[in-house]
């Protein structure tokens, strides 16, 4: 069984916030641990054999995580998690055509050279 665990206070949201391709042969399921701000979502998967393959989509409050997951005979993760800044992370930069200040945001007009 591998554990993926969420953020700290993120939330799934949504009817259905954890869709499976295949929901047959891979047991899916979710759980908590921690309280208030410290309170954290488990979604649990676990192959009933090898050789599985399926996608899962987890909506919460803050992302959707879209995971490929694969079952093997000999390997697995116990648990999965991310560390994510991307709020506090981010940030405005000057943009090459001095458009809005969006990384890879270029306002300024394509030109094409015409052959002869």
């Amino acid at each position: 069984m591998t554990d993926v665990a969420l953020q700290e206070g993120e939330q799934l949201v949504g009817s259905g916030p954890v869709a499976a391709g295949d929901t047959v042969r891979w047991i899916i399921g979710d759980t908590e641990s921690g309280t208030g701000a410290t309170k954290r979502i488990h979604i649990l998967v676990k192959p009933t054999r090898p050789s599985l393959q399926t996608n899962v989509v987890i909506n919460t409050d803050r992302r959707t995580y879209l995971l490929e997951l694969h079952a093997t005979a000999r390997t697995y993760m116990a648990s999965v998690s991310w560390q994510c800044n991307c709020r506090s992370r981010a940030r405005k930069l000057p943009a090459r055509g001095g458009g809005d200040g969006y990384p890879g945001f270029d306002d300024q007009p394509l030109h094409r050279a015409s052959g002869g």
